[in-house]
């Protein structure tokens, strides 16, 4: 490579107007030094497909009623998580009773992540929208089921209205959330406790 002396000495013996174009590309050189070059996108690593499972993609499709939450309360939310064995066995359940050939074709406020108090009279609204359902005990079963769950009494507890198979809130009388409704999701949270305290204490004593 040649040296600054022999670089300075050849850029002399050149015409003025050379000399000139010269030092201006020799300071843009010293202002914009060459870097690494830029990454071509068309060669950018592929995005890492999503792991999700059809079911989890179905449930996260579902907008649900938004509220501002603290710290506090989006850890209450965990209590509005039903557990993945009772939840599948639930849809699959309201699935086949209904007459339903696919889980996606539910309504939304069970395909929803957390759980939502209904509405009083949901059943009737149920099965008017699936007249064909193939068994309506069962369903009327699966929906006593879900209404006595823990995680039922607690969305009762923390919310102010119930809501319709859509997810909407209802704002009419079958809409409303009583305190006596509030008093008995308390007395079943207080039950299903004492149970889990006398089993532990059998358990221990053995």
């Amino acid at each position: 490579m040649p040296s600054s002396t022999e670089d300075n000495e050849f850029a002399a013996s050149l015409p003025a107007k050379t000399r000139s174009s010269v030092n201006s590309a020799k300071k843009t050189l010293r202002l914009f030094p060459a870097g690494p070059a830029k990454s071509d996108p068309a060669k950018a690593s592929p995005k890492a497909e999503s792991c999700n499972t059809p079911e989890q993609t179905l449930l996260s499709t579902v907008t649900e009623p938004q509220k501002a939450t603290s710290k506090r309360d989006r850890k209450k939310q965990d209590r509005r998580f039903l557990s993945p064995k009772f939840k599948t066995r639930f849809l699959n359940q309201m699935t086949e009773s209904l007459g339903i050939s696919k889980i996606e074709n539910l309504p939304k406020i069970f395909l929803a992540k957390r759980v939502w108090p209904m509405k009083i009279g949901v059943a009737d609204d149920l099965l008017a929208r699936y007249p064909n359902a193939q068994d309506r005990k069962i369903v009327k079963k699966a929906l006593s089921a879900l209404v006595k769950t823990l995680t039922y009494s607690n969305a009762v507890i923390e919310e102010d209205r119930r809501y319709d198979l859509d997810l909407n809130p209802v704002y009419d009388k079958t809409g409303e959330i009583t305190d006596q409704s509030r008093a008995d999701a308390q007395n079943n949270i207080k039950c299903a406790l004492d149970k889990i305290r006398k089993r532990k204490m059998q358990g221990s004593a053995q």
